[in-house]
C-alpha cells in the first residue's frame, strides 16, 4: 500500500461526518424503521426493506465503507472517489424523489449539504495535488 498522505484536518472531519452520520441513519432504520420512514409505511403499518427503503440503507452502508476505507488510506484520490460517491446518490436521491413527489425535510437539508460539502473537498483536495505535482 502507498505511503499516507498529509490530509488536512478539516477533510478528515468532513469524511469522519460522511461515516458517522449516514451509519447512525441506516442503524437507525434497520433497528426502527416504522420510527425512522413513518411516511413510506404501508397501510398496515409494514415496511419492506427490501424495497427502496432497503436499497436507500444498503447505499449508505456502501458509502459508509467506502469512505471509511479512504480515510484508513489517507489517500486524496480516493476520498476524492468516496466524496463523488456521496454526491452522486444524493443528487440522485433529490432527483428521484422530486419526480416521485416524496420530498421529505431530511433530503431537503441533507442532500445539498453533502453535495456542496464534498464538492468543496474534491476542489481543495484536486487543487491542493495539482501544487504537489
Amino acid at each position: 500500500m502507498n505511503k499516507k498522505e498529509n490530509i488536512s484536518k478539516g477533510i478528515l472531519v468532513w469524511c469522519w461526518l460522511l461515516v458517522l452520520l449516514p451509519l447512525g441513519f441506516s442503524i437507525l432504520g434497520y433497528i426502527d424503521p416504522l420510527e425512522r420512514f413513518s411516511l413510506e409505511v404501508s397501510q398496515d403499518n409494514y415496511i419492506y426493506l427490501g424495497g427502496s427503503i432497503g436499497l436507500y440503507l444498503a447505499r449508505n452502508i456502501a458509502s459508509v465503507i467506502v469512505t471509511y476505507y479512504a480515510i484508513y488510506c489517507r489517500s486524496a484520490d480516493m476520498i476524492i472517489m468516496a466524496c463523488l460517491l456521496r454526491i452522486a446518490t444524493d443528487l440522485f436521491d433529490v432527483i428521484n424523489r422530486s419526480l416521485a413527489g416524496n420530498m421529505d425535510m431530511e433530503h431537503a437539508i441533507f442532500a445539498p449539504i453533502w453535495i456542496i460539502g464534498s464538492g468543496i473537498v474534491i476542489y481543495k483536495l484536486s487543487t491542493s495535488q495539482k501544487h504537489h505535482t
